[in-house]
């Protein structure tokens, strides 16, 4: 559908929602907080009454807020919105020192940053940080429009947590629900001048700036917001730089009508730390005394092995003297064969601070984008609006990545490969690795008309209609690229003739410095810090010089565009006064993804390519129906119940590739893209609206299920075991290549349900005009169901099949197919251990508190003190074979802060308007790393090789000034 279909359709919800009401000016159904903080300064004009599309914190006090759109569409007090929805006010972020959405989340109700990514290499740096709510993966928004991109807040005023299905958000969001920041706005009926400087641990700088100027007396408002702020952390070489500056522009053209619009640009540049422990690929041998061997000879008492000649990398670049090396069939160290995967309670590794990031400091992303967003408001008569808008994002990524890191390995070997050179290098310490570049490219631009209508029937009730037509035109492309050596001719390799082959990738080796732990990582620099290595004298054959050059090697790259149509009507309705407040929504989206053929070979360079050339795009339609419905009736003044039902419908990941589905012969061939996700959601409970509204108090029992969820990397994908065995059954001849191609498979994921329930408590209070107050706690139980059966349907047709040849034949990994057969079956179990029993990574309970009290008399006039506490009880990690449940561990933290604003005093007139801010975060110092995987989950002694540091103590000192 084109967006002239798109809005001529859109016209009718014009003419029903907003030319159906010609009667006498409503005021807006949102009560504001009552006056229990110093009174925000009046306007010195009367601006443009605000459409019902628009809410700003100017209504938000201390750390209550008053109004949403998530509810209903239109602007509506949170306590007449039936959905479970929590909101953190500027002055909060400003309390708890957050300066991004990380940090701020950590205070939200029943949300949580979401760690399972970094379960696996690639999570730890090619994406950005995802959250979960209630369990579930939720949607990242901004004003409402869907996010890709981490935010600051320096351009934020406050940040809205919209938990469970919402068929009315903005956008569709994931079932576990949206976490949106909404951005400063221009204004036109006062002048901003503030700038703030922040210092802090681990030589933390970040300064902002916030300028509003209005003009054509009060009709213009221009806005600009800027940040340039870097930071380190603890761990080795972990640092993120922010450059961005945001411009907002709002213009009262008319009484009735309003234009705004908005524009960032940036760029981001971030070092990750790896999440994976030190693997042990030493500890045997330094037992044994660390002998040397004068000639390569495996000695599995001493801990030594060979390195295989074949399927690995024979050339090596040492780094810290930097040869080149052959190292085909040299000495290594190999794993204790009885002991753990990782190096525990040994000098030779941090297991205090755990400060070693075995990336290096050549593991970084660097974004650029910028968006912009253009708002037309007009209202239509006396009660009618009408909101057309525009938003475009775009976004470039590059993320240069060590990979394949190995275990901390020894160098047995007394002399080079020719047997004569004394090896330089002999009983040292080292880490291997391998780099790869990942770029992404995305694009978004969305189209909306929204608009409402508005009547007053006296005791047959009030009522708010509102429609929305929208099309979203989208394009995502991902590439990744691996550092090979190549050929001569630029065909294929220079050892395979598939540029794929890691017998090509160039191998990185860094000798280590043992106990200083800033020297432990697989590689000091990528390309994009060398370049490719050019000219090398090849030492596999005299006189020969190879070149490096980045060869694409996933089979899981694309570039597909995709357009998404919507339509809503949503609607509210109160009756008796005001004491009943009914809220609906219908919304109906249709998804056009045209996706592109992944995993075609260039025959001119042997590389995988994206080729939508001579491979058509499968173009696929998917529609979508969602509702919501729910009320809220104040029983009492104080005391109110509520009821919300809503499903919702999410856009399919279409960078994961799911198991095939078995052909009309029976084959599971290839990989594809899932459907959408779909979810469904109940809440109700209670509030409590005490003290003429300065404590708001809100509890909720929820049920929120997810269907078919798309997830990287699952721990029981039957691709590394179908490549091995179909390859050894080739090598061997005991099937074609036609037969192999026959049983080729090529997932990155696979789909699973989950189902939540729980409870939820808030509170949030101005208890006095001095004292904030802000309180979280929830339970959730979440439970994962139809773990991949896509998988299960594959092992019923192809271990058979697997199993009819000699079991004894040997792999690529040196394992016979019976062995391979028996470690991915040993694996499968494990995965699907939790399978109604569970969810990984959940965590039941969380807390989160966050007080402050400011002096307004006395010695300590102008200090404020506070705090923040949290506590999120212990994760699950898996279920043994015996039923036995493992988790990881549960944290406690503790935040403090103090601060001081100037007086007016005649001697400090200069600093009337300047405030301090000292936070202190973890105050007791907790810092035992949080758990997030086990090595072998069945181990009698279950050792961690997937770990989360947590930040010892650290502070930050702000200086807030205006002026």
């Amino acid at each position: 559908m084109n967006p002239t279909h798109l809005f001529v359709r859109s016209g009718a919800a014009l003419l029903i929602f907003g030319l159906g009401s010609a009667l006498g000016q409503t005021a807006n159904p949102s009560a504001g907080a009552s006056g229990t903080s110093e009174a925000k300064s009046k306007p010195d004009e009367t601006p443009v009454e605000l459409t019902p599309f628009t809410v700003t914190a100017d209504q938000d006090v201390g750390y209550q807020a008053a109004n949403t759109l998530a509810g209903s569409r239109m602007s509506t007090s949170l306590k007449d919105t039936a959905a479970s929805i929590s909101i953190m006010t500027e002055e909060f972020l400003k309390d708890i020192g957050a300066v991004s959405l990380d940090e701020a989340v950590n205070f939200g109700n029943n949300v949580e940053l979401d760690y399972t990514n970094a379960n696996n290499d690639n999570g730890t740096n090619e994406f950005f940080t995802t959250y979960r709510i209630r369990g579930q993966a939720a949607t990242i928004g901004r004003n409402y429009f869907r996010w890709k991109l981490p935010a600051d807040t320096f351009n934020v005023e406050r940040i809205e947590e919209d938990r469970g299905p919402n068929s009315i958000l903005f956008g569709i969001a994931s079932s576990g629900g949206m976490v949106s920041s909404q951005t400063k706005q221009a204004q036109t009926n006062r002048e901003v001048r503030r700038s703030q400087l922040v210092y802090g641990s681990y030589d933390l700088r970040r300064a902002t700036l916030d300028l509003n100027q209005t003009s054509l007396n009060g009709k213009l408002g221009v806005r600009f917001n800027g940040v340039v702020s870097d930071t380190h952390a603890y761990q080795h070489f972990a640092k993120n730089e922010e450059r961005r500056g945001h411009l907002a522009a709002k213009y009262s053209a008319t009484p009735n009508s309003v234009v705004r619009v908005e524009y960032e640009k940036g760029r981001t540049f971030k070092a990750t730390p790896m999440s994976q422990e030190v693997g042990d690929n030493v500890l045997k041998w330094i037992n044994a005394g660390r002998p040397l061997v004068n000639t390569p000879v495996a000695n599995a008492a001493n801990g030594i092995a060979l390195q295989a000649n074949s399927g690995n990398q024979s050339v090596t670049y040492v780094e810290n003297d930097g040869a080149f090396r052959d190292w085909r069939g040299m000495a290594i160290t190999q794993t204790a064969a009885v002991g753990s995967a990782v190096i525990v309670n040994s000098p030779l590794v941090d297991n205090v601070n755990f400060t070693i990031n075995i990336a290096g400091p050549g593991q970084t992303q660097a974004t650029k984008f910028d968006t912009y967003s253009a708002f037309y408001q007009q209202k239509l008569g006396k009660r009618s609006f009408l909101e057309l808008a525009y938003n475009h994002q775009n976004y470039e990524f590059e993320a240069w990545q060590a990979f394949r890191i190995s275990g901390l390995q020894g160098d047995p070997n007394r002399f080079l490969r020719d047997g004569v050179t004394p090896n330089p290098h002999a009983g040292q310490l080292y880490f291997d690795t391998e780099w790869e570049q990942r770029l992404r490219y995305e694009k978004f631009d969305n189209f909306r008309m929204t608009a409402s209508t508005e009547f007053n029937l006296g005791k047959w009730g009030e009522y708010r209609f509102a429609g929305l037509a929208e099309r979203e035109l989208s394009f995502s492309e991902k590439r990744n690229y691996g550092d090979i050596w190549g050929s001569a001719t630029g065909f294929g390799g220079a050892f395979n003739s598939l540029a794929v082959s890691t017998a090509n990738t160039v191998k990185h080796r860094h000798y280590i410095v043992e106990g200083d732990f800033g020297t432990y990582y697989g590689s000091i620099a990528s390309p994009k810090t060398t370049g490719y290595f050019t000219g090398i004298p090849n030492p596999l054959v005299a006189g020969q010089r190879i070149s490096a050059r980045p060869a694409q090697q996933s089979t899981s790259d694309f570039s597909d565009p995709s357009e998404q149509d919507s339509y809503l009507a949503a609607g509210q309705a109160y009756f008796f006064r005001r004491r009943l407040a009914l809220s609906g929504g219908y919304r109906a989206d249709t998804l056009y993804l045209h996706e592109g053929y992944r995993g075609a070979l260039d025959p001119a360079t042997g590389d995988n390519t994206v080729d939508n050339v001579n491979y058509r795009r499968t173009n696929k339609t998917i529609d979508g129906h969602t509702e919501t419905y729910g009320g809220v009736f104040h029983v009492l003044r104080w005391f109110s119940v509520r009821y919300n039902q809503s499903n919702s419908f999410e856009l399919t990941n279409s960078g994961v590739r799911l198991m095939p589905r078995a052909d009309a012969q029976g084959y599971f061939i290839g990989s594809r893209v899932g459907d959408n996700p779909k979810g469904v959601g109940q809440d109700y409970g209670f509030d409590l609206d005490l003290l003429d509204g300065r404590i708001f108090v809100r509890a909720t029992r929820f049920v929120t299920t997810r269907a078919g969820a798309q997830q990287f990397q699952a721990p029981n994908l039957p691709l590394t075991l179908s490549n091995r065995v179909m390859d050894a059954l080739q090598a061997q001849g005991v099937i074609t290549a036609a037969e192999r191609a026959l049983h080729k498979i090529d997932p990155g994921g696979t789909e699973t349900d989950t189902e939540s329930t729980g409870y939820e408590y808030s509170l949030t209070a101005n208890v006095t005009k001095h004292w904030r107050l802000s309180a979280n706690y929830s339970i959730t139980g979440s439970v994962t169901a139809n773990y991949g059966p896509e998988i299960d349907d594959w092992a019923r047709v192809e271990i058979p099949y697997m199993k009819r040849f000699n079991q004894n034949l040997v792999t690529s990994a040196g394992l016979t197919i019976g062995q391979e057969i028996a470690n991915w079956e040993a694996s499968n179990v494990i995965a699907k251990s939790v399978e109604g029993k569970g969810t990984i990574g959940n965590r039941r309970e969380k807390v989160s508190v966050v007080s402050r009290y400011s002096f307004s008399e006395g010695f300590l006039k102008g200090f404020s003190v506070g705090g923040t506490a949290r506590h999120q009880s212990k994760n699950v990690i898996g279920i043994k074979t015996n039923g036995e449940w493992v988790h990881g561990n549960s944290f406690t933290r503790a935040d403090a802060f103090l601060g001081y604003r100037f007086g007016r005093t005649p001697r400090l007139r200069q600093l009337k308007n300047v405030s301090l801010q000292l936070n202190v975060y973890n105050v007791l110092d907790q810092h035992d790393p949080l758990i997030m995987n086990i090595a072998n989950i069945n181990a009698p002694v279950p050792e961690v090789n997937r770990l989360r540091p947590q930040e010892p103590r650290y502070w930050r000192f702000s200086a807030d000034l205006a002026f």
